[in-house]
Protein backbone atom coordinates (compact mmCIF):
# COMPACT_ATOMS: atom_id res chain seq x y z
CA UNK A 1 0.00 0.00 0.00
CA UNK A 2 2.88 2.20 0.68
CA UNK A 3 4.12 1.93 -2.79
CA UNK A 4 0.85 2.76 -4.62
CA UNK A 5 0.48 5.38 -2.83
CA UNK A 6 4.56 6.80 -3.23
CA UNK A 7 3.96 5.71 -7.47
CA UNK A 8 0.22 7.05 -7.32
CA UNK A 9 -0.50 3.37 -8.73
CA UNK A 10 -4.16 4.30 -7.88
CA UNK A 11 -4.40 7.20 -9.72
CA UNK A 12 -2.74 6.44 -12.86
CA UNK A 13 -6.41 4.78 -15.11
CA UNK A 14 -7.32 8.39 -14.41
CA UNK A 15 -4.36 10.08 -16.48
CA UNK A 16 -4.83 10.79 -20.15
CA UNK A 17 -3.07 8.26 -22.01
CA UNK A 18 -5.00 8.74 -25.25
CA UNK A 19 -1.75 9.30 -27.30
CA UNK A 20 -0.56 5.74 -25.71
CA UNK A 21 -3.74 4.39 -26.13
CA UNK A 22 -3.84 5.76 -30.00
CA UNK A 23 -0.38 3.52 -30.60
CA UNK A 24 -2.23 0.01 -29.98
CA UNK A 25 0.44 -1.44 -28.06
CA UNK A 26 -1.05 -2.15 -24.83
CA UNK A 27 -4.65 -3.09 -23.96
CA UNK A 28 -7.02 -5.12 -22.23
CA UNK A 29 -8.35 -7.94 -23.81
CA UNK A 30 -10.12 -11.01 -23.10
CA UNK A 31 -11.58 -13.23 -20.21
CA UNK A 32 -10.46 -16.62 -18.86
CA UNK A 33 -13.07 -19.04 -18.32
CA UNK A 34 -11.93 -18.89 -14.73
CA UNK A 35 -12.78 -14.86 -14.77
CA UNK A 36 -9.45 -13.78 -15.07
CA UNK A 37 -8.68 -10.72 -17.14
CA UNK A 38 -5.90 -10.18 -19.72
CA UNK A 39 -4.05 -7.66 -21.49
CA UNK A 40 -2.19 -7.83 -24.40
CA UNK A 41 1.27 -5.70 -25.13
CA UNK A 42 2.14 -5.77 -29.32
CA UNK A 43 5.90 -5.52 -28.65
CA UNK A 44 6.85 -4.19 -32.06
CA UNK A 45 5.09 -0.98 -31.64
CA UNK A 46 7.10 -0.32 -28.75
CA UNK A 47 8.96 3.34 -29.68
CA UNK A 48 11.47 4.65 -26.88
CA UNK A 49 11.76 7.75 -28.57
CA UNK A 50 8.15 8.48 -28.21
CA UNK A 51 8.25 8.56 -24.41
CA UNK A 52 10.94 8.21 -21.44
CA UNK A 53 11.41 5.06 -20.07
CA UNK A 54 9.57 6.71 -16.69
CA UNK A 55 6.36 7.38 -18.97
CA UNK A 56 6.40 4.19 -20.69
CA UNK A 57 6.58 2.06 -17.14
CA UNK A 58 3.89 4.03 -15.62
CA UNK A 59 1.83 3.09 -18.88
CA UNK A 60 2.56 -0.10 -18.58
CA UNK A 61 1.35 -0.30 -14.61
CA UNK A 62 -1.78 2.05 -15.84
CA UNK A 63 -3.00 -0.82 -18.26
CA UNK A 64 -2.45 -2.99 -15.15
CA UNK A 65 -4.69 -1.44 -12.83
CA UNK A 66 -7.10 -1.39 -16.49
CA UNK A 67 -6.92 -5.03 -16.55
CA UNK A 68 -7.77 -5.38 -12.32
CA UNK A 69 -11.15 -2.84 -13.60
CA UNK A 70 -12.52 -5.13 -15.92
CA UNK A 71 -13.06 -7.72 -12.62
CA UNK A 72 -11.98 -6.85 -9.24
CA UNK A 73 -12.58 -10.20 -7.89
CA UNK A 74 -10.15 -12.20 -9.93
CA UNK A 75 -7.33 -13.66 -8.32
CA UNK A 76 -4.77 -13.22 -10.86
CA UNK A 77 -4.48 -11.89 -15.02
CA UNK A 78 -3.09 -13.29 -17.69
CA UNK A 79 -0.58 -11.53 -20.35
CA UNK A 80 -0.59 -11.80 -23.77
CA UNK A 81 3.24 -10.52 -25.03
CA UNK A 82 2.75 -10.96 -28.67
CA UNK A 83 6.41 -10.04 -30.14
CA UNK A 84 5.54 -10.60 -33.86
CA UNK A 85 8.08 -8.00 -36.13
CA UNK A 86 10.26 -7.30 -33.00
CA UNK A 87 13.46 -5.76 -33.50
CA UNK A 88 16.24 -5.19 -31.36
CA UNK A 89 15.56 -1.20 -31.87
CA UNK A 90 11.69 -2.01 -29.81
CA UNK A 91 13.52 -3.50 -26.53
CA UNK A 92 14.13 -0.66 -24.05
CA UNK A 93 16.55 -1.77 -21.23
CA UNK A 94 15.97 0.98 -18.69
CA UNK A 95 12.19 0.61 -18.92
CA UNK A 96 12.42 -3.65 -18.98
CA UNK A 97 14.40 -3.01 -15.82
CA UNK A 98 12.47 -0.72 -14.05
CA UNK A 99 9.22 -3.15 -15.22
CA UNK A 100 10.57 -6.01 -13.75
CA UNK A 101 11.59 -4.52 -10.79
CA UNK A 102 8.16 -3.32 -9.97
CA UNK A 103 5.86 -6.53 -11.15
CA UNK A 104 8.38 -9.04 -9.61
CA UNK A 105 8.04 -6.55 -6.02
CA UNK A 106 4.71 -4.82 -6.35
CA UNK A 107 2.91 -7.74 -8.32
CA UNK A 108 4.24 -10.69 -7.47
CA UNK A 109 1.06 -13.26 -6.97
CA UNK A 110 -0.70 -11.62 -9.28
CA UNK A 111 0.19 -13.23 -12.54
CA UNK A 112 -1.51 -16.53 -14.18
CA UNK A 113 0.28 -17.07 -17.10
CA UNK A 114 2.82 -14.24 -19.34
CA UNK A 115 1.96 -15.91 -23.49
CA UNK A 116 5.31 -15.22 -25.44
CA UNK A 117 5.11 -15.78 -29.33
CA UNK A 118 6.24 -16.44 -31.56
CA UNK A 119 10.03 -18.06 -30.31
CA UNK A 120 12.81 -16.03 -30.96
CA UNK A 121 16.66 -14.88 -29.91
CA UNK A 122 15.23 -11.59 -28.48
CA UNK A 123 12.55 -13.17 -26.66
CA UNK A 124 15.22 -15.83 -25.40
CA UNK A 125 17.26 -13.03 -24.64
CA UNK A 126 14.60 -10.50 -22.69
CA UNK A 127 13.53 -14.01 -20.98
CA UNK A 128 17.25 -14.05 -19.57
CA UNK A 129 17.24 -10.54 -18.36
CA UNK A 130 13.89 -10.96 -16.76
CA UNK A 131 15.25 -14.71 -14.84
CA UNK A 132 17.60 -13.03 -13.07
CA UNK A 133 15.39 -10.84 -10.94
CA UNK A 134 11.90 -12.28 -11.23
CA UNK A 135 11.51 -15.00 -8.45
CA UNK A 136 11.14 -18.46 -10.06
CA UNK A 137 7.44 -19.31 -9.40
CA UNK A 138 6.86 -16.08 -11.60
CA UNK A 139 8.91 -17.52 -14.49
CA UNK A 140 7.24 -20.85 -14.55
CA UNK A 141 4.46 -18.84 -15.38
CA UNK A 142 6.11 -17.89 -18.71
CA UNK A 143 4.19 -20.00 -21.88
CA UNK A 144 6.89 -19.68 -24.98
CA UNK A 145 4.61 -20.30 -28.00
CA UNK A 146 5.44 -20.61 -31.92
CA UNK A 147 3.33 -18.69 -34.11
CA UNK A 148 1.35 -21.87 -35.06
CA UNK A 149 0.56 -23.08 -31.73
CA UNK A 150 -1.04 -19.30 -30.24
CA UNK A 151 -4.43 -20.09 -30.70
CA UNK A 152 -5.15 -23.60 -29.39
CA UNK A 153 -2.75 -22.99 -26.26
CA UNK A 154 -4.52 -20.02 -25.36
CA UNK A 155 -8.01 -21.63 -26.13
CA UNK A 156 -6.72 -24.10 -23.20
CA UNK A 157 -7.68 -20.98 -20.99
CA UNK A 158 -9.94 -18.96 -22.93
CA UNK A 159 -12.92 -19.54 -25.15
CA UNK A 160 -13.04 -18.32 -28.93
CA UNK A 161 -15.10 -14.73 -28.30
CA UNK A 162 -12.36 -13.86 -25.44
CA UNK A 163 -9.78 -14.57 -28.27
CA UNK A 164 -8.72 -11.16 -30.86
CA UNK A 165 -9.72 -12.43 -34.17
CA UNK A 166 -6.70 -11.35 -35.37
CA UNK A 167 -4.98 -14.71 -33.16
CA UNK A 168 -7.74 -17.07 -34.38
CA UNK A 169 -10.92 -16.54 -32.19
CA UNK A 170 -13.75 -13.65 -32.71
CA UNK A 171 -13.12 -11.03 -29.84
CA UNK A 172 -13.07 -7.05 -30.78
CA UNK A 173 -10.94 -5.87 -28.31
CA UNK A 174 -12.28 -2.22 -29.85
CA UNK A 175 -15.99 -3.26 -28.22
CA UNK A 176 -14.95 -5.24 -25.04
CA UNK A 177 -12.84 -2.44 -24.00
CA UNK A 178 -15.88 -0.66 -23.36
CA UNK A 179 -17.29 -3.72 -21.47
CA UNK A 180 -16.71 -4.30 -17.78
CA UNK A 181 -17.05 -8.31 -16.57
CA UNK A 182 -18.09 -9.58 -13.36
CA UNK A 183 -18.17 -12.43 -12.08
CA UNK A 184 -19.94 -14.68 -9.34
CA UNK A 185 -17.73 -17.93 -8.27
CA UNK A 186 -17.21 -20.22 -11.44
CA UNK A 187 -20.59 -19.68 -12.90
CA UNK A 188 -21.35 -17.96 -16.36
CA UNK A 189 -19.66 -14.73 -16.95
CA UNK A 190 -21.96 -11.54 -16.72
CA UNK A 191 -21.16 -8.10 -18.92
CA UNK A 192 -21.80 -4.62 -18.28
CA UNK A 193 -21.06 -1.79 -19.81
CA UNK A 194 -19.59 0.95 -17.99
CA UNK A 195 -22.85 2.80 -18.13
CA UNK A 196 -24.75 -0.28 -16.54
CA UNK A 197 -22.18 -0.80 -13.96
CA UNK A 198 -22.34 2.62 -12.51
CA UNK A 199 -26.28 2.40 -12.19
CA UNK A 200 -25.78 -0.65 -10.14
CA UNK A 201 -23.12 1.16 -7.83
Amino acid sequence: FKWRGEYGADSLTGEDWSAEDATGEMYCSGVDREGRPSWTWRCHLHDHRRRSAEESTRYLIAILERTWLINPAADKMHVICDCTGLRYDNYEHVMCLQCVEILGAQYPDQLEVCFMFPISWVIQALVAVSSAVLHPDTMARLSLMEQNDVVTTLQKHFDLDQIETRLGGTLDVATASSRRVITEGKGPLCEYTKEEWREML
